[in-house]
């Protein structure tokens, strides 16, 4: 038995990978190993393989193919044939030569209790680049919709490149930054591409949805175009509060930054744009000087932006992410 094997095993249910055990040994022998092991998460009856040939490893590892990414562990030559079935085959150091030169991975003598690890990083990798995306394309999704919509109805388009800019850079550029740099994020994607096909439309939905709200609510409002700002940047904020698995008090730390940012947006639209240095911000981005009567519907419309997060909160999908 390997050193720390009973930890790394347990370690693989934790994380919701299934075991299946490929042995050419008897019953007996298997479950006396596995006895020895003392583990904390046993395995399946039903996924333990006495007795298996060659080709039974390869037939087993086929079928779960079918529904599953299957990754095999092996060090003989008998496991050539399900090793080259699955995924990822994965030889251990001390394997036949003729297994290693054949598998995708070799292990050096200490790696096997690494493999959490490397786990873990390839999910946060994965996780973290699936999360910037969303954010990044919903806003592209959203801009364009709205852009169609302005073209289409003959309405004035109240998102000038430099307000545009603003809200790729608090709505986007910060939140990925704060992304990649904390990398949390460790719950696993089976379907990359559909979910982010999902996550995108439904995101600039609601995105599109708020801004119309807001231009039907306040359409003869004089600073429509800072409520439609600060509605986009609060839609995209909400998101970044509920944008994957983390941990409680890792979304509390981002609401409140969120809430901070969205904060500081609000003063620089209602400050006069006289002030030394903060109009250099506001004249850049096209904001500022709409006065203290602005902030009822400032408010409003950053409620209509942060509603956007609700249906991330609800969706069954995403709740089993949460409480992961």
């Amino acid at each position: 038995v390997r050193i720390d094997a009973a930890s790394t095993l347990d370690s693989f249910a934790r994380m919701g990978i299934r075991r299946v055990i490929l042995s050419g040994d008897a019953r007996p022998s298997i479950t006396a190993t596995l006895r020895a092991l003392d583990l904390a998460y046993p395995i399946d009856e039903a996924d333990i393989h006495e007795r298996c040939s060659p080709i039974d490893k390869k037939r087993v590892v086929a079928s779960l193919e079918q529904e599953l990414t299957v990754v095999m562990i092996g060090d003989g030559v008998n496991d050539l044939p399900a090793m080259k079935e699955s995924s990822v085959g994965i030889a251990m150091s001390e394997s036949a030569a003729a297994t290693k030169l054949s598998a995708d991975i070799v292990l050096a003598p200490t790696a096997f209790t690494s493999f959490t690890t490397m786990i873990d990083e390839g999910r946060r990798a994965i996780r973290t680049v699936l999360a910037v995306a969303v954010l990044f394309l919903s806003k592209n999704i959203a801009l364009v919709a709205l852009t169609v919509i302005s073209a289409v109805t003959s309405a004035p388009y109240l998102l000038s490149p430099r307000r545009g800019a603003l809200l790729s850079l608090i709505g986007v550029a910060i939140p990925s930054f704060l992304l990649a740099a904390r990398a949390v994020m460790r719950s696993p994607t089976r379907r990359f591409f559909a979910e982010l096909v999902f996550k995108c439309l439904l995101t600039g939905f609601t995105m599109v949805a708020s801004s119309l709200a807001v231009l039907m609510l306040f359409r003869e409002h004089e600073h429509l175009e800072s409520l439609l700002v600060m509605t986009l940047i609060a839609s995209l904020l909400g998101r970044f509060i509920v944008i994957d698995t983390m941990p409680r008090s890792e979304i509390r730390q981002l609401a409140a930054l969120s809430t901070v940012v969205l904060l500081i947006v609000g003063l620089l639209m209602i400050l006069p744009t006289s002030l030394p240095v903060i109009n250099i911000v506001q004249n850049y981005y096209e904001i500022g000087g709409a006065g203290l009567s602005i902030l009822p519907a400032l408010a409003m419309s950053a409620v209509i932006g942060l509603l956007g997060m609700i249906p991330w909160v609800f969706l069954p999908r995403e709740q089993a992410r949460y409480r992961a």
